[in-house]
């Protein structure tokens, strides 16, 4: 059988992307407040598009690849804004 997940909102199968989020009783209003802040400074970077590498001199176009993870990220998630 395969390895029991643990408990809490962890679920590999899930059919998209999902962001949960915890907090205590007894948590204060500024702390929220604070945490919202931070949350929207993180989602408004996620959000801009990738920077394009510089090209580097002798020709060479500096591309490591296909694109960064966060940018394959934000393609999946186009249909959840």
């Amino acid at each position: 059988p395969p390895p029991a997940l643990p408990p809490g909102a962890h679920y590999s199968g899930y059919p998209c992307a999902y962001f949960s989020v915890a907090c205590a009783i007894g948590i204060a209003d500024g702390d929220v407040d604070l945490f919202l802040r931070r949350l929207d400074k993180a989602l408004a970077e996620w959000k801009k598009p990738p920077r394009q590498p510089k090209a580097k001199a002798g020709g060479a176009d500096g591309a490591a690849g296909n694109g960064s993870c966060a940018a394959k990220d934000r393609d999946l998630a186009k249909d959840f804004r």
